[in-house]
């Protein structure tokens, strides 16, 4: 598992419980985190019911990380980012029906709150997006700073449509959540937009000054408060990503059509194994196991993937003597989602002339 330095730092930091407690993290989980495409893998595969329940367990440090990773890897794709924000959101009522989004340390609040920040950033020549940076330099808190007015309708003109058409995802997914819409659908966009307003130092915690905060409105003005906030936007509406299964047969066609390197030891002994009278590398072949487990209904599609995704990370962390450059990096690629992508596939090889007159 290799960890950028920005992760590395984050765990340092951490209690010991927490630090404990990440490294007992679901094993999916923690691939997520440590991939260095989560945005593909949440786009396209995809969190469990279960899965998603225990991202409560993750500190919240690293779960704003793994959110700011997710915006920065999008790079601008904000049809891929609401889909993924839409995903979470239909896990979290799904899960969290009593106090959705707003309750405990909830991810897809985390979420949703980085891509506000993201949204309302006002970024400086060479910055790298983090929802710190964006928090002390945002339209949010220039319009606060010139009006001091609490009313979150009096910045609609600063809001992002992307913002907007985020809240209109919020709302329909919480209509299968009684009493959300009278209290979640008003509070979420106030508290969200508060966190990018300044914040209070430790010293003025202790001498007790207030929190600067946005105004929730009385609940009978819920409904034409939250129209007044997204009365310029429509519900956006997404293309289909391919099914998980069209993955698993891009790798088991990438394998196939790839003259893999197996290392030869000695004169009666070559590395590799077998498969299909194909000669590959053992974790290549532990792969292609399990793509035809799936492909004869022994597993599901996404378990398929997460077990590839697993294989790949043994086979790095436990190299074979025989590996080359090339298998490792196929490895790293899977590992970090490349795959799930605008990958370079490799084709199948037509035969040349040589090889069709030695084949009559």
């Amino acid at each position: 598992m290799s960890l950028t330095k920005a992760l590395s730092d984050i765990i340092k930091n951490l209690p010991l419980y927490e630090q404990d407690n990440f490294s007992k993290l679901d094993p999916t989980l923690k691939a997520l985190i440590t991939s260095e495409r989560p945005d593909l893998y949440l786009a396209n595969i995809g969190l469990t019911q279960e899965e998603y329940k225990k991202t409560t367990t993750i500190p919240e440090s690293i779960k704003t990380y793994l959110a700011e990773q997710i915006i920065k890897k999008a790079n601008g794709d904000n049809e891929m980012i609401l889909k993924i924000i839409q995903s979470i959101m239909k896990l979290e009522f799904e899960v969290e029906t009593q106090n959705p989004i707003r309750s405990g340390n909830r991810f897809v609040g985390i979420l949703m709150r980085t891509y506000v920040a993201n949204q309302e950033w006002i970024p400086m020549e060479g910055e790298e997006f983090s929802f710190e940076k964006a928090q002390a330099n945002n339209l949010i808190r220039e319009r606060y700073e010139e009006s001091s007015i609490p009313d979150l309708k009096d910045y609609v003109t600063v809001l992002n449509d992307n913002v907007k058409k985020m809240w209109l995802l919020m709302q329909q997914a919480g209509k299968q959540c009684p009493g959300f819409s009278s209290k979640g659908l008003i509070s979420a966009p106030v508290f969200q937009c508060t966190q990018l307003l300044p914040q209070l130092s430790a010293e003025e915690i202790k001498r007790g000054e207030k929190a600067i905060t946005l105004e929730t409105p009385p609940q009978e003005e819920g409904e034409s408060f939250f129209e007044a906030l997204v009365k310029d936007v429509e519900m956006p509406e997404f293309s289909d990503n391919p099914p998980i299964e069209t993955h698993l047969k891009n790798i088991k066609d990438h394998i196939r059509n790839t003259p893999w390197k197996v290392g030869i030891f000695f004169i009666l002994f070559k590395g590799g194994v077998d498969n299909d009278d194909q000669r590959v590398p053992h974790r290549i072949d532990k792969i292609l196991k399990e793509i035809k487990a799936f492909d004869d209904g022994e597993v599901d599609a996404k378990t398929a993937y997460d077990k590839i995704v697993k294989f790949a990370q043994e086979a790095i962390e436990h190299p074979g003597k025989g590996q080359t450059q090339g298998t490792k990096e196929f490895y790293l690629d899977i590992v970090n989602h490349r795959v799930l992508g605008d990958y370079p596939f490799a084709e199948q090889q037509q035969p040349s002339q040589d090889d069709t007159a030695k084949l009559i």
